[in-house]
């Protein structure tokens, strides 16, 4: 009886002993310097305006922040020096942006966020109008702004072509490699499809006189300073219409003629075709006060932006200037 309690016993000590070694093995914990909050920019937001505000706080320990920096690809600012806070605005072109906001500590470690956003100052704003998605004119804006809860969403795709017309006239034109004179003309147009779209010409030298009308197949392209538009005729032959949107001037190209320089006489719409575009997205009848609209027009930069004239609703004859359509 009693080898039974001394075995008891020892193996009593030696469990002791095995529970005393392992609670005496090293833990290795990893001390942060500091826990960094970024309100702005703000990740995954669309900006409207190109001055984006960056806000950056740094929550510390004992040991003290030496440099805050903002960086994106090799590009690197610092932001302050000897600071846990920092505000102030920054310029960030049109187009997505992934930067690095870092926090260096005066114990060498660092810490860091990535934020990704996106600006677009420049796209125009749509609407749907008689069932069609449609440029919005600075008409659509103000009843919508008066009459309707709306939200303005970003679009990550092909903005709908603008409707475009165009008249010119004289410039020199060649036909069979002949000169043909300077009594030119040219009218083209579409207006919610390119397909819908035509272009009559002209051209007369002394008595010969040539006339021909296409319809508008495709646009080639469509920039800011460039337009240029493949039509054909009912024979299929076609025919190349460049409109040089800065110099006000319109190339034709055809299998037996050519026209250069012809001077744009009237122009409307024909605006750049944007990779992207801001969208109303009516929300229903919604009447609002002056004040709730300047505060919109405040809160989203993009409409003053798009439509200038929109600025008559800060006047104080903002009323008349309505009634009248003195916009």
């Amino acid at each position: 009886m009693a080898k039974i309690w001394l075995l008891i016993v020892a193996g009593i000590m030696l469990l002791s002993f095995v529970i005393a070694g392992n609670a005496s093995q090293n833990v290795t914990v990893t001390v942060v310097p500091g826990i960094m909050n970024v309100f702005s920019p703000i990740d995954n937001y669309v900006y409207q305006i190109n001055r984006v505000p960056v806000n950056v706080t740094v929550d510390i320990g004992a040991i003290n922040v030496t440099n805050l920096w903002i960086m994106e690809g090799k590009d690197k600012s610092l932001l302050c020096s000897k600071c846990k806070n920092y505000f102030g605005y920054k310029y960030f072109a049109d187009g997505s942006h992934s930067i690095i906001i870092k926090a260096d500590f005066a114990n060498k470690e660092s810490i860091q966020q990535t934020i990704n956003f996106e600006v677009d100052s420049s796209s125009y704003i749509y609407i749907i109008k008689n069932g069609v998605l449609k440029k919005a004119a600075i008409q659509d804006i103000i009843n919508y702004l008066f009459n309707y809860n709306f939200t303005i969403v970003h679009k990550n795709e092909l903005a709908p072509e603008d409707s475009c017309s165009v008249r010119a006239n004289k410039g020199n034109a060649n036909v069979n490699s002949i000169s043909f004179g300077s009594r030119n003309n040219i009218n083209f147009y579409y207006v919610n499809k390119i397909e819908q779209g035509q272009v009559e010409l002209s051209m007369q030298n002394d008595r010969k006189y040539l006339s021909y009308k296409y319809k508008i197949i495709n646009i080639s392209e469509n920039s800011q300073d460039y337009l240029r538009v493949l039509a054909s005729d009912r024979n299929n032959k076609q025919a190349v219409i460049e409109l040089d949107k800065k110099n006000k001037k319109v190339n034709v190209n055809s299998i037996n003629f050519s026209i250069d320089n012809m001077s744009v006489t009237f122009i409307s719409g024909c605006s750049e075709q944007k990779k992207s575009f801001w969208f109303l997205q009516n929300n229903g009848n919604l009447n609002k006060n002056i004040d709730e609209m300047r505060q919109i027009l405040n809160d989203n930069p993009i409409f003053l932006r798009n439509y200038g004239n929109l600025d008559f609703l800060f006047s104080r004859l903002w009323k008349l200037r309505l009634l009248f359509g003195n916009y």
